[in-house]
């Protein structure tokens, strides 16, 4: 050994191989470099530099697919490499599903809610009416049922109650409606009609 550092030319050496040759030979070769490397150490002590490309190395020519899959063969895989980031993203997935679920399903149950108001509305009048002896009392109520009705068209237009709540309106709305001019007939001495 020399008692000062003495400068010297060093090279690096690569294994080249043409890119048509078969990925599973140069996987094989590539093995064997690496995994008998002792062997060859013994035959020449210069094999004890042979190493896989390093990170920050930059290779003069593209490394051969069979390379890097011997290079590569102990990287995990997609899904085990990222399993965390997807397991979070999944999870804050399911969160705002049901939380997107969990709102939708209040705000059906308010639609549902105010529609069922608007019919008991409608059917305690609908219980009065059947009792009222006066026609002005008849005029009182039919404008108490339009301005319910008013207030359920400007409700389904702003989607306070859904579509289906009201249709579920119309049905105690008729029913009203009909028990009010049956009312009105047989306090004014009207002869009643088939329909009625």
């Amino acid at each position: 050994m020399p008692e000062t550092d003495i400068p010297t030319v060093s090279l690096v050496a690569h294994l080249l191989a043409h890119k048509d040759i078969d990925s599973a030979v140069i996987a094989e070769i590539t093995r064997i470099l690496f995994e008998h490397r002792n062997e060859l150490v013994v035959q020449h002590p210069l094999a004890s530099t042979i190493g896989p490309p390093g990170a920050g190395e930059t290779l003069s020519l593209p490394l051969h697919s069979g390379a890097r899959a011997y290079y590569m063969q102990d990287q995990p895989g997609f899904l085990v490499q990222y399993a965390e980031v997807i397991a979070l993203f999944m999870s804050m997935a399911v969160l705002i599903i049901s939380g997107l679920w969990q709102l939708r399903s209040r705000l059906q149950r308010s639609q549902k809610n105010r529609a069922d108001m608007y019919n008991n509305e409608i059917l305690r009048l609908d219980d009065q009416i059947r009792k009222v002896e006066d026609l002005e009392q008849i005029d009182m109520y039919r404008e108490q049922m339009f301005d319910i009705f008013r207030n359920v068209i400007e409700d389904y237009d702003v989607d306070r109650i859904s579509f289906e709540a009201f249709q579920s309106f119309t049905l105690p709305w008729e029913v009203a409606i009909r028990t009010l001019r049956h009312r009105e007939m047989v306090l004014m001495n009207l002869p009643l009609s088939e329909d009625q």
